[in-house]
């Protein structure tokens, strides 16, 4: 498969490349052909791809005991979702803060980190994908001469850390229960109990699942809007993706009720993200805590084990992640303060496209009808409901009711009269980007549905 193998080893050798050159303008145009490039070969394996998916055991070694990698539709559609968010954090990054030092081979390093991380079937790779991914969005997150970043990074490093820590924990012993590091051999082994607990921790601090979230909003706060809208749309769902590989290929949730404990986790994370989220007056924050709930209803969709929860969970894991890199992106350009802010109102009249991107993108994030927001919230309740989890089924429907009520103070904000404003502006770039994501967020879930329906 020459499109994964230069998805994969482009973006590293390109990370490379961006850490030795010093000029900006090399650096950009580095950066955007790298990215030209991963769309393109993204595309070859979406029209080469089979509906069963293809495997490639690395180096030519028995499945069992070689790195396995597979494309398949969950690969597709996550590689989608990463290529359009880093391709639109890139082209929106108009005061070149992605090109100051090492920060575009960061950059670049988390686009190969999380490709490898999606395709890989050898859950020890993914361990050291989980790492090289993470250690280069700690560094991002620090911004210079800021020194609330920084403290913002060393907590994300703290809790990433401890979470990599013990997930690693978690992957020995199911090592030593089976003798197998494949997830498809874990499965026919019957691997599980407390190694399987233990990598689940590790994936629930990664993807700030509650009660490990206390590093996201600071972390969100205090990086840029391009960083920010990388780590919530396509970094953060990361951990409970892999938690959907080990289900997809046969590793059971039901030992000890596993199921029911996550799905209890996802819905307490539900709440206690849309209720931190109404009481916040900085946006960033605000839009930090709704990506904690969303990962609570990924979470729900993943517990359910079946393949409509696991059908649901994905799309709604790409849903939030172009929404809410929409949001961040547009949030970056209108400079919101807040629900109850003190600046000036009505920045959507005085910049209409990101004003719209961002007013999309919230009516996707609450689950309002007619958006791919209320069908991934409509999908994920009634696999709740036909497993017979009544109450989580209710706990996201009440956070649908929680999220308009403080979403709606912001977008009212956002849109009042305010008769200083006599034109509109748009800053190139980035205001654009931000209405490609809403309206690619309209049809992307048609597309991926498709490639979703492919779950065995």
């Amino acid at each position: 498969m020459p499109g994964l193998a230069f998805m994969i080893f482009g973006a590293l050798l390109a990370a490379f490349a961006a850490g030795v050159l010093e000029d900006y303008r090399a650096k950009r145009i580095l950066m955007g052909v790298t990215l030209f490039g991963y769309a393109a070969a993204w595309l070859s394996l979406v029209w080469g791809s089979s509906p069963t998916g293809q495997s490639l055991t690395a180096g030519g070694w028995p499945r069992h005991l070689g790195i396995e990698l597979v494309v398949d539709a969950p690969f597709l559609a996550v590689t989608g979702l990463f290529a359009a968010i880093l391709a639109a954090s890139w082209a929106a990054d108009q005061d070149g803060l992605l090109l100051k030092g090492k920060r575009s081979s960061l950059f670049l390093a988390i686009l190969a980190g999380l490709t490898v991380w999606a395709a890989n079937r050898d859950i020890f790779t993914t361990f050291v994908a989980v790492e090289l991914t993470g250690a280069s969005a700690y560094s991002l997150v620090a911004r210079p001469g800021h020194l609330a970043s920084y403290r913002a990074a060393f907590r994300y490093l703290i809790f990433g850390s401890v979470g990599g820590l013990i997930m690693l924990l978690g992957i020995g012993s199911l090592y030593y229960q089976s003798g197998y590091l494949n997830i498809v051999h874990l499965g026919l082994a019957g691997a599980g109990g407390l190694g399987l607990a233990l990598v689940a921790a590790g994936l629930l601090t990664k993807s700030a699942l509650v009660p490990f979230h206390t590093w996201l909003p600071e972390a969100h706060s205090h990086a840029p809007a391009t960083i920010s809208a990388i780590l919530s749309g396509a970094l953060l769902p990361m951990g409970i993706f892999t938690l959907a590989r080990l289900v997809q290929n046969g590793i059971s949730l039901a030992s000890g009720r596993l199921d029911l404990l996550l799905v209890g986790i996802g819905a307490l994370t539900v709440l206690t993200g849309h209720a931190w989220a109404g009481r916040q007056t900085e946006t960033k924050r605000l839009l930090a805590y709704s990506s904690v709930a969303h990962m609570g209803y990924i979470l729900c969709g993943v517990g359910c084990q079946t393949p409509a929860g696991l059908s649901a969970a994905l799309l709604h894991l790409v849903v939030h992640g172009f929404s809410k890199a929409c949001a961040f992106l547009s949030v970056g350009q209108l400079n919101l303060g807040g629900p109850r802010p003190t600046g000036r109102p009505g920045a959507g009249h005085h910049q209409p496209v990101a004003g719209a991107a961002f007013t999309y993108a919230v009516a996707n994030l609450i689950g309002l009808p007619l958006t791919p927001g209320f069908l991934t919230k409509y999908l994920l309740t009634r696999t709740l409901v036909e497993r017979g989890w009544l109450v989580p089924a209710i706990v996201l429907q009440v956070g649908t009711v929680l999220a308009f009520l403080y979403y709606w103070p912001l977008v009212r904000y956002l849109w009042s009269p305010n008769k200083s404003i006599t034109s509109w502006a748009c800053p190139p770039g980035g205001p654009w980007l931000a209405a490609g994501l809403a309206l690619a967020s309209l049809w992307l879930p048609r597309l991926f549905s498709v490639l979703i329906a492919s779950i065995p």
